[in-house]
C-alpha cells in the first residue's frame, strides 16, 4: 500500500474512531467499515490514546492513569485504589451509554464490591480496564470488572484484578430503591454477559 493510501486509510479509521467514541451516525454508508475496522485493530493502541474509551464486545474499555499517589511503599498500587479505578469504569460506562457526567444525575447507589487481586501494577506499567454488565434484576444490576496490563509487545495482555460490584436503582430525593426503567434496562442488557474473568 502507498503512502497516500495508508493516510487515507488512517484519516478514515480516526474517523470511524470519532463515531465509536461520540455514538454518531457515520456521514456517508463507505464509512460504516471504518467503524467497524476502529473497534477492531485500534483497540492495541490504548496505550497511546490517553483517555481513550470503546466499545468492545459488549464491554466498555478504558485507559487508567497510573497516578504517582497510587503507589505505595512496596512500589507497586495499593490494592484499595484498584477499587478507584473500577470506580472509574463506572463512571465512563455510564457517560459513554446514558450522558451521564454530574454527582446529581447518578441514579443508582453502589450497594456491593468485590475485588480479587491477582498482580501487582507498577507504575510504568499501560494499564486498560473492561467492563461489562452481568446479571440484572429488578432494581439491581451488576457490574463486572477485568483490570489488565499489556505486555512489552503491546498485543499480548495479562490480568491484574477481577472483580464485581452491584448497582441498585435508587431515588436520592425519595430515599428509596427503584424498578429500573424500560429503556435503561435496555440498555444495560446490550452490554450483559455472565462471562466471569480469568483467574
Amino acid at each position: 500500500m502507498c503512502a497516500a493510501s495508508k493516510k487515507w486509510q488512517s484519516e478514515q479509521t480516526d474517523y470511524g474512531l470519532l463515531c465509536l467514541k461520540n455514538q454518531i451516525r457515520p456521514k456517508s454508508v463507505e464509512f460504516v467499515d471504518y467503524i467497524d475496522i476502529a473497534a477492531q485493530t485500534l483497540f492495541h493502541d490504548l496505550h497511546s490514546r490517553n483517555g481513550y474509551i470503546m466499545v468492545e464486545h459488549k464491554k466498555i474499555v478504558t485507559k487508567i492513569q497510573i497516578r504517582f499517589r497510587d503507589i505505595d511503599a512496596m512500589g507497586h498500587v495499593n490494592n484499595a485504589v484498584y477499587l478507584t479505578y473500577f470506580e472509574e469504569g463506572r463512571k465512563e460506562f455510564v457517560r459513554s451509554l446514558f450522558g451521564i457526567v454530574q454527582p446529581e444525575e447518578y441514579n443508582y447507589i453502589l450497594a456491593h464490591i468485590a475485588c480479587d487481586f491477582l498482580k501487582p501494577i507498577t507504575i510504568s506499567d499501560t494499564v486498560i480496564l473492561e467492563i461489562w454488565v452481568g446479571e440484572i434484576g429488578k432494581k439491581r444490576f451488576d457490574f463486572i470488572y477485568r483490570l489488565l496490563k499489556q505486555g512489552v509487545d503491546e498485543k499480548e495482555s495479562s490480568v491484574c484484578a477481577n472483580g464485581r460490584s452491584v448497582q441498585v436503582f435508587y431515588d436520592y430525593k425519595q430515599n428509596t430503591t427503584l424498578a429500573i426503567p424500560t429503556h435503561i434496562r435496555e440498555k444495560l442488557a446490550e452490554f450483559s454477559s455472565e462471562e466471569m474473568p480469568d483467574r
